[in-house]
């Protein structure tokens, strides 16, 4: 039987916020570092909160506001943060790991070498968030939307981008290794030095890309979308052998294609 988690009311959350603060001010010589792991805060209020470095893993937050609080160095590993409101927050060198942030709102976040390893995110909005170094690996990230951020240096390796939004997305020299990119849309991203090997790119939306780093025999291009992309001086693929395996069955897309 699964152990019940403490019920939080919003006055003893205001007790625990109060001495956390205190023990982050005095450097962990007064006050007391919050330690609320397994607790239940679902729709608590914790907008511009400072939980810096707190114990939150195992936790219950469903719904909760964490619009533009400070997490920084938080553990929030397994987690349940569905429909949570991190609007604004800086979770930078956060722990994620198997959280749980299906519908999660994280639009301007600040998630610079965060761990986001196996954690769920579908569905969840993260337009323009910052990524960079951030751990992504085997992350569910179905139908998420990435326009905008920056995920450059990230470890995306295995991750599941079924239908992600990722226009306009910096993937500069991230690894995508073995990632499942089919039906997403990558249209106007930077893959400069972007590691695709072995990922899953069927029906994917490259329109506008910059394709010199690709290496059509590492990954799976088949029906994928490549409207006024550029494959200038890219020495990995041969002019109509692997632009037909590229573009599958349509010939509209081979006369738009710089060579």
């Amino acid at each position: 039987m699964a152990k019940e988690r403490k019920k939080i009311s919003q006055k003893e959350l205001q007790k625990i916020l109060k001495k956390h603060k205190e023990w982050l001010g005095s450097g962990g010589e007064r006050g007391e570092r919050a330690y609320l792991s397994g607790a239940y805060l679902s729709k608590a209020n914790l907008s511009e909160a400072d939980l810096r470095f707190a114990k939150l893993s195992f936790a219950k937050f469903i719904g909760t506001d964490f619009s533009f609080a400070k997490l920084i160095g938080t553990d929030l590993s397994f987690a349940k943060l569905i429909g949570t409101d991190l609007n604004g927050a800086d979770l930078s060198n956060v722990n994620l790991s198997g959280a749980d942030l299906n519908g999660a709102k994280l639009s301007g976040a600040d998630l610079k070498e965060a761990n986001l390893s196996g954690v769920d995110l579908k569905e969840a909005k993260l337009i323009g968030s910052y990524l960079r170094g951030t751990k992504l690996v085997r992350a569910h990230l179905i139908g998420t939307d990435l326009r905008e951020a920056d995920l450059r240096e990230a470890d995306l390796s295995g991750a599941d981008l079924r239908n992600t939004d990722l226009r306009n997305v910096n993937l500069s020299g991230a690894d995508l290794i073995g990632a499942n990119l089919v039906g997403a849309d990558l249209s106007g991203a930077d893959l400069s030095n972007t590691d695709l090997s072995f990922a899953k790119l069927m029906k994917a939306n490259f329109s506008g890309v910059e394709l010199i780093w690709l290496d059509s025999r590492k990954v799976y291009l088949k029906d994928a979308k490549i409207y006024q992309a550029d494959l200038d001086n890219n020495p990995n693929l041969r002019p109509f052998e692997d632009i037909l395996k590229i573009v599958g069955d349509d010939d509209s897309f081979v006369e738009s294609i710089t060579l």
